[in-house]
């Protein structure tokens, strides 16, 4: 099991005699004299900066599957709310689909009541459109798309058609800027979030169901949600992946394969419409995907051990118009299950602790009384190595003491306990490198009631954590503490990483031009990050043209951030195909061949020309809708023009 990282601090600390407490304890069995064994408690290794979250060790492992089903996919979250409510706390959490997305965000962190609020502020039409902002558009950019009825990529001579309805671009974005922050603190590990999470895709290229733990958590949510026909595949180390749905509806063999003692399955799945209701292509997909994945739900189903059907009666994958109706349900339906919960979690917590080997403690010396616990430090009581484990866990939870150790040592039928508790020094003084941004008096005055004070570690964390809360006001999200030394002297120090930008790299722009890219950029290397300058510069980007999706990533690198941009860029060959009509002019027909992206310049060439009873014309025209970073526009035109006038007397 993995340690949190607070060795650098713990091995410059030497334990006082005085602080020593050994017990002896007898067991119960003759067994065999064993390697010494160090106990301590486990930490949770990114739940904090000198104070750790204690790691949940549950008695049972619970895992919680969520289905896909679209918009009744969305009773996730009431389930999720009345899981919260009381006390059933996952450990491991997979999903599928809209499953993924309700799965992601929570594992992120987001409570159920913060992911109803987002939900609920979407606009949900707009987001399956990935028309660009017409106020992010040139004006040459506005005359062009007004000109035409439609375009048509062209390669090699032929025609290519989109592999979906949407690219899902404003889908992403939105994934991205909730995400991003959890993704970039958690190293791209899934395990690494607040609760472990995986979300499950399907290969459309082998029909196999794709579990995906780490890498981006938007790319793989996108993935996971990227329903044939709607949404065009997403591309993951070479896989073009689309919904899970189709090969996994409810991920219950990701929770199985993971060791989970109680596995959860929510099923919001769609049901088959009457024949009356499938009156276009979308619904009919839908219909397909259930029919062909009713076999792969119900085996998943079986390895549930409680299974959460929501009321979802009249509500279908494409409606988000009533969401809270359908939270609501999700909610009802969870408060319903939740006595069959704990029964079973009482069951198997039961099964487990009957495995667990019995010590007669027979002596206690040293121990202080305020550290004594009755439960199982009493002369004559029996204890288990998961008792002394909670003994260790409430030492360090009051943040008085340093991470307490146990050295467990066997000999014969008795075993010996060299506990190790140092408890907490004065705080001296604190001193925080690397900060560029607030002023260091704003800093030193977040401590000056904690000088000259046993220190606390609970408090001196909250401390840490209003630091970075100043530089998240100031838009600086990235900011993270590193490095912190507290050693028995009773100075704490540490550096602060404010999220500088060390590197930027672009993926997928197999034609256009890297400075050219860079242009639109807000931001350079060596300056701090901020989200809103991201965001603003790849509206900009996508509504070129050039490209079919726009994502990122953010890593760390060289002891700052990598912005990776990934690109889906598009054909730049294109046939475009227009007309009109009028009482005057009669009807006419335009058509035109050009090239979007010439050189890779973002510059247009194009050739074309209209024809009608009362009009010819032929013209070529070359635009670059902005030079550099400027908000100029150049523009060269030729024609030759033919029309027929009516002279009145």
């Amino acid at each position: 099991m993995t340690r949190a990282p607070l060795f650098g601090w713990r091995r410059q600390m030497r334990l006082n005699p005085s602080g020593a407490i050994s017990l002896t304890l007898l067991f119960l069995s003759s067994l065999a004299s064993p390697a010494p064994r160090i106990l301590e408690p486990d930490l949770e290794p990114k739940s904090g900066i000198l104070f750790h979250r204690l790691r949940s060790v549950d008695c049972v492992k619970i895992g919680l599957a969520l289905s896909g089903g679209g918009a009744r996919g969305l009773a996730h979250i009431g389930v999720l709310k009345a899981l919260d409510q009381n006390g059933i706390r996952i450990v491991e959490l997979a999903g599928t689909s809209i499953g993924a997305v309700v799965g992601g965000f929570y594992s992120a962190g987001y409570s159920p009541t913060e992911l109803e609020s987002i939900i609920t502020k979407i606009n949900w039409d707009e987001l399956f459109s990935d028309a660009p902002s017409r106020l992010s558009l040139f004006v040459t950019q506005r005359l062009r798309r007004e000109g035409y009825i439609f375009s048509v990529p062209v390669k090699d001579f032929r025609p290519v058609f989109p592999r979906g309805l949407s690219t899902a671009q404003k889908i992403s974005l939105v994934l991205s800027e909730y995400l991003y922050r959890a993704n970039y603190l958690s190293g791209g590990r899934f395990d690494s979030l607040r609760v472990s999470f995986a979300a499950v895709a399907t290969d459309i290229g082998t029909g196999e169901a794709v579990v995906l733990n780490n890498g981006n958590l938007p790319e793989a949510i996108r993935a996971s949600m990227a329903f044939p026909l709607v949404f065009s595949p997403t591309e993951i180390d070479g896989r073009n992946l689309v919904d899970g749905g189709l090969a996994m509806p409810i991920p219950t063999p990701v929770l199985r394969e993971s060791g989970c003692d109680l596995i959860i399955a929510v099923d919001a799945t769609s049901t088959l419409n009457p024949p009356e209701e499938l009156t276009d292509p979308i619904k009919i997909a839908d219909q397909t995907t259930t029919i062909m994945s009713s076999w792969a739900k119900e085996e998943a189903l079986k390895i549930a051990d409680i299974v959460i059907t929501p009321d979802l009666e009249g509500l279908n994958t494409f409606n988000f118009s009533d969401i809270k109706r359908i939270i609501d349900a999700g909610y009802e339906a969870g408060i319903r299950a939740i006595p069959s919960i704990k029964f079973l979690i009482e069951q198997k917590a039961r099964q487990k602790e009957s495995r667990d080997t019995l010590f007669c403690i027979s002596g206690i010396a040293g121990l202080p009384e305020e550290l004594k616990n009755p439960f199982f430090l009493e002369v004559g009581r029996t204890a288990t190595m998961g008792d002394i484990k909670n003994f260790l866990d409430s030492v360090y939870s009051t943040g008085e003491f340093l991470l307490p150790r146990a050295k467990v040592n066997t000999s014969g039928d008795s075993v010996e306990i060299q506990f190790e508790v140092v408890q907490t020094p004065v705080l001296r003084d604190v001193e925080i490198a690397g900060i560029t941004i607030v002023a260091q008096e704003s800093i030193k005055a977040l401590f000056a009631d904690l000088i000259g004070k046993k220190a606390n570690l609970i408090e001196l964390e909250r401390r840490l954590q209003k630091i970075l809360a100043l530089y998240d006001s100031e838009g600086i999200s990235l900011a993270r503490i590193e490095q912190v030394v507290f050693d028995s002297t009773g100075y704490l120090k540490a550096k602060l990483n404010e999220g500088i930008i060390t590197k930027i790299t672009f993926e997928g722009n197999n034609k256009t031009r890297d400075w050219m890219i860079r242009s639109y950029l807000g931001f350079k290397e060596g300056e701090i990050y901020r989200e809103d300058k991201l965001d603003q510069s790849i509206r900009r980007l996508y509504a070129t043209g050039l490209f079919n999706a726009i994502s990122y990533e953010l890593c760390p690198y060289n002891s700052g951030v990598e912005v990776r941009l990934k690109f889906d860029e598009k054909l730049s060959t294109a046939l475009l195909v227009g007309g009109r009509y009028d009482l005057l002019s009669k009807g006419e027909m335009a058509i035109q061949v050009c090239d979007e992206n010439v050189f890779g310049l973002a510059t247009r060439a194009s050739l074309g020309g209209c024809y009608g009873p009362r009009r010819i014309a032929f013209i070529t025209d070359v635009t670059t809708d902005r030079l550099w970073k400027t908000h100029i526009t150049t523009n060269f035109s030729a024609y030759y023009r033919e029309k027929s006038v009516d002279l009145f007397d």
